[in-house]
């Protein structure tokens, strides 16, 4: 029975039985097929070959009637696999409800993150899941693998997608199962030099020798060049410097060449653009514009951010290029009304996502006139990669930002982190503030959960790195603010 005629069905019985008897009839059929004492029951949902490291394996297992003993998998090729000790159970209150399976009953889910090192399987191999169960019967799944390496993001968001949302073992899940497996998912990507075709407009203002490089990466919504052009244009000093937008969507090239050629006469303002020949996430689109920077400081900028004023850029770096080579500023950012959307970042370990650590904005929300715009010299825990200045010096010497967050969220965090670790300071410029839409510059529209979970991983994956560091940084707060309290006392 296809969804749609489901559907149809619910709505009528729904309309004359009521919404909890026509649920109890619905799952009904399943709960007199487990009465017939037939379990296991079992369904494979995804089975991901994870080229020389091993597979992931997700589903659900019914077996209350006749418990299985242990499970593992057979390659047509003789490699046999025991996946006991990486099986961990998963919430599935849909197969609870189906299954009429009490409340304290086992998590009827399971997922399996198998390594092996170097682990091998030619293309046209079969497989089947073996359970052993206690009564001496052994039953056989046939499984269909996928190949994670033929489209790695693809791979990712299918484990996404199956990720419990709303459990306590969440993070424990990440720990053991569904965090290393995207990671070594996430290490097949093709990382080979992208290929860049770059094209240069309104050549002939091109300064010579700029003093800053701009570099904004351009992802989904591109009309955003045109309203920061509008912007730039009337601006003496950012005619003098180097602008670089990075187009990290290949569904967009031709639409962005179009309409940059039609820039480039309304708006007589020298910018290059870059073409990537793949998307590269927003870490790597900003690592390959700073290989095309040609200034020694770096303005890491959204394209949804906007001055309010000429002379924004000019005044920031007469206050700050004194301490340029050893500090890296953020910009104050505000919202269309004026409240404040970013004026530096704090680490915070939140219940909400199972005490990993996540970026707050201090402040956020507030009228700007209510915070104020001081020149103090403390430093900030963090800022964001909507706008960043730094040398291009120190963000070659650390690397420039980790590629392993996938597309995007806390690389900025992890940028500062390491540029901290490298003994620089982190500083928030307030003299000025800068419009910020926040978020406008990249679609979170999706049918699918998994962009959700994408930001819990790269949570995940922030935490597991920096965790010790941050502690100790936090721990450091603390005690400068009690000599302080002292001090004033």
């Amino acid at each position: 029975m296809n969804a749609a005629l489901r559907k149809k069905i619910f709505k009528k019985s729904k309309s004359v039985l009521g919404e909890k008897r026509t649920r109890q009839l619905q799952n009904l059929p399943h709960r007199v097929i487990n009465g017939m004492k037939r379990p296991p029951f079992i369904k494979v949902s995804n089975f991901s070959v994870i080229e020389g490291s091993g597979f992931f394996l997700t589903g659900w297992l019914v077996d209350s009637k006749k418990p299985v003993k242990s499970m593992r998998v057979e390659f047509s090729n003789g490699l046999n696999c025991n996946i006991d000790e990486s099986l961990q159970r998963v919430p599935r209150k849909d197969i609870k409800t189906r299954f009429g399976l009490a409340g304290n009953a086992a998590h009827p889910g399971f997922t399996v993150n198998f390594k092996q090192d170097d682990f091998s399987v030619s293309k046209n191999c079969s497989a089947k899941l073996v359970l052993s169960c206690s009564d001496g019967t052994v039953k056989r799944i046939s499984l269909s693998p996928s190949f994670a390496s033929q489209n790695p993001l693809e791979a990712i968001k299918k484990i996404l997608n199956a990720v419990p949302s709303n459990s306590p073992e969440k993070r424990d899940l990440f720990d053991n199962s569904y965090g290393p497996a995207i990671d070594a998912i996430w290490e097949l990507r093709n990382k080979e030099e992208v290929g860049v075709d770059v094209i240069k407009y309104n050549v002939n203002l091109q300064a010579s020798k700029p003093t800053v490089s701009l570099i904004v990466p351009i992802y989904g919504r591109y009309d955003f060049i045109e309203y920061q052009l509008a912007q730039f244009v009337n601006d003496p000093y950012m005619l003098c410097q180097d602008l670089v937008y990075v187009v990290d969507d290949p569904r967009i090239h031709d639409e962005v060449r179009s309409v940059c050629e039609a820039y480039e006469k309304l708006y007589k303002f020298p910018f290059r653009v870059l073409f990537l020949e793949r998307n590269m996430g927003f870490a790597g689109a900003n690592n390959v514009g700073v290989k095309y920077a040609k200034a020694p400081v770096l303005l890491l900028l959204n394209s949804d951010v906007m001055p309010a004023a000429n002379n924004w850029l000019s005044h920031i770096i007469d206050c700050c290029s004194g301490d340029i080579e050893t500090t890296v500023y953020g910009v104050r950012l505000v919202y269309e009304d004026e409240s404040i959307q970013h004026d530096g970042m704090q680490y915070h370990s939140s219940p909400f996502v199972n005490n990993l650590w996540t970026n707050i904005h201090p402040g956020k929300g507030l009228p700007s006139n209510l915070v104020p715009a001081t020149k103090d010299d403390a430093d900030v825990e963090a800022v964001t990669g909507a706008c960043m200045l730094m040398t291009k010096l120190n963000f070659q010497k650390i690397g420039g930002f980790d590629e392993n967050y996938i597309l995007g969220d806390y690389e900025d965090s992890d940028l500062c982190m390491r540029f901290r670790k490298e003994g620089l300071r982190i500083k928030m410029f307030r003299e000025i503030s800068l419009y910020h839409l926040e978020r406008q510059s990249q679609s979170l529209v999706t049918e699918d959960r998994w962009k959700a979970e994408l930001t819990y991983y790269n949570c995940w994956y922030h935490t597991r790195k920096w965790d010790s560091e941050i502690l100790d940084l936090k721990n450091d707060d603390r005690t400068e603010d009690q000599q302080l309290r002292v001090a004033m006392a």
